[in-house]
């Protein structure tokens, strides 16, 4: 799977990165724009986060199509890349934003 990541230098995108990499894709880091992938026709994912926090990933969080999850306030750095490698992988949530929190 080739693989174009957002914000690849980030905290978040940081961890995407490591994952592809160890996992043998070929991946392009781009500048980000959410404007320009709505627009472009692709199939893309915005991953909307809570507070952001730095801790270990739990795999247990909620995700929401339309709105961040009730009483959601925080969600760790490492779930969100969760949720990202998740997206790539399983092809979930095409052309939408979902929100994620505990």
């Amino acid at each position: 799977m080739r693989l174009a990541i957002l914000g690849a230098t980030g905290r978040i995108g940081g961890h995407v990165l490591n994952w592809a990499l160890d996992a043998g894709h070929p991946v392009t880091a781009l500048a980000r724009s959410p404007e320009a992938l709505r627009e472009s026709g692709l199939d893309w994912t915005l991953v909307r986060a809570t507070r952001l926090v730095n801790g270990p990933g739990t795999g247990q969080y909620r995700v929401s199509p339309d709105f961040t999850p009730r009483g959601g306030g925080k969600i760790s750095r490492a779930d969100v890349a969760h949720l990202i490698a998740a997206v790539l992988t399983e092809n979930a949530w095409p052309r939408s934003a979902p929100a994620l929190a505990y």
